[in-house]
């Protein structure tokens, strides 16, 4: 797996429909963009009960990148065009998205797979 390439597209928010970079990586490349100091936000929201509970899909964190140049979606896709369904050509990753789970329950998810 290690010698193997992956699709990633990269958007710059949730509303972008045209990919920045569409480009075949690398695993370590893919794991390098995606774990790169300069990329990675500090949300304020957390899973525990009041005004910072995470919100999911809804969270304004989620949204826009405080970061300039950062690409907040990416796509493990090959994809030919605007971001739709149709265009899509394959699915390099499966990426499983965990909101409002704790540690623990994190873990059992994982376990249970």
């Amino acid at each position: 797996m290690l010698d193997a390439q992956f699709h990633v597209a990269l958007y710059v928010d949730e509303l972008d429909a045209d990919p920045r970079i569409a480009i075949k990586y690398s695993w370590a490349s893919t794991v390098e963009l995606l774990t790169h100091p300069e990329c990675i936000e500090e949300s304020p929201c957390t899973v525990e009960d009041g005004p910072n509970k995470c919100k999911g899909k809804k969270c304004p964190h989620k949204r826009h990148s405080t970061t300039k140049g950062n690409k907040m979606v990416w796509l493990p896709v090959e994809i030919e065009g605007r971001r739709s369904d149709d265009n899509v050509k394959s699915i390099s990753l499966l990426v499983l998205d965990f909101d409002d789970l704790t540690i623990e329950e994190t873990k059992k998810t994982f376990t249970s797979i």
